[in-house]
């Protein structure tokens, strides 16, 4: 819903009917909570993976789905490990619906371990071009050849922020 148009300008001592009301203030107030709506999941379970390329985990995701201007937020974010020496994990997130976009590394947080199960925090928070509608963000995962990463406490938020233009 956008604010409507034009805004109404008031006049002294001006009593409001039901339509005026439900128009200017209501419908105002329904389109600013949709501007601020910022959504999020996790997902606690340990769980691992040898896949080389961006996959889901036996528990998919964390994913949310959002209605979207041309502009979203995204944030991701978890606790990981890998149980070899000087190999890299990634989480990334794929996009459905009214974009469709497979998970992309330049999209990725990237954590190298020094030393087996070496333990990480990681988190990255960007804005995303997408296309205006429902877009369902979902996380994925990745290790390097040869290892095995371990994802825990992983987290997804997001925030259509282009609505506040």
């Amino acid at each position: 819903m956008s604010f409507p148009v034009p805004p109404r300008t008031w006049v002294a001592l001006e009593v409001p009917t039901a339509a005026i009301m439900n128009a200017h203030i209501r419908d105002a107030l329904i389109d600013l909570d949709s501007r601020a709506n910022v959504q999020h999941a996790t997902v606690a379970t340990h769980q691992t993976t040898t896949s080389t390329s961006l996959t889901d985990l036996s528990t998919v995701g964390p994913s949310i789905t959002l209605v979207t201007g041309s502009l979203v937020v995204i944030g991701i974010t978890c606790t990981a490990y890998n149980g070899t020496a000087n190999k890299s994990y990634n989480m990334s997130f794929a996009i459905s619906g009214a974009t469709t976009a497979a998970a992309a590394l330049s999209r990725a947080i990237r954590f190298k371990s020094v030393a087996a199960a070496d333990v990480g925090g990681m988190s990255r928070v960007a804005t995303f071009v997408v296309t205006p509608g429902s877009n369902t963000f979902t996380a994925k995962y990745s290790a390097d050849s040869g290892s095995t990463a371990h994802f825990l406490d992983r987290h997804i938020f997001g925030w259509p922020g282009n609505k506040l233009s």
